[in-house]
């Protein structure tokens, strides 16, 4: 029998730099932001629009730090199986496990950016990429 990290295809993971380039030359390419609440007010959020995009949130954590039940299928509301999706957290931890979430559940294609938001120099930020205050 198959262990449970066995039954899917490990997602794949990618810098910021290079996510941002994907997403502005990609139409099927999406960033989900899987932050908390509190993150996005707190600390920012992607800032998209000069690529003609928006980014999709959904907390894979609550702010109170337990899972969000309805992660994948808030996800499911708002994104196609078919998308090439690049999942942000604060630092990579929990994007790469949203990942795990995500390729179980059939979605074709699941990017852990790595570093994060915040992480020194590859993340969202320190990578001068474009973001904005909530």
């Amino acid at each position: 029998m198959k262990g449970e990290e066995e039954m899917f295809e490990p997602a794949t993971a990618a810098l910021s730099r290079e996510v941002y380039d994907i997403l502005t030359t990609n139409e099927k390419a999406v960033l989900l932001d899987c932050r908390a609440t509190s993150e996005w007010d707190n600390d920012g959020i992607p800032d998209l629009s000069a690529i003609g995009k928006e980014a999709v949130f959904v907390e894979l954590l609550r702010s109170n730090g337990t899972l969000n039940q309805q992660f994948l299928s808030e996800v499911s509301e708002k994104i196609k199986l078919d998308s090439s999706i690049f999942v942000l957290c604060k630092s990579g931890i929990r994007s790469a496990k949203a990942c795990e979430f995500l390729m179980q559940a059939g979605f074709e294609s699941a990017c852990n950016i790595t570093g994060g938001w915040e992480a020194y120099p590859e993340g969202w930020v320190a990578a001068g990429l474009p973001w904005t205050k909530s």
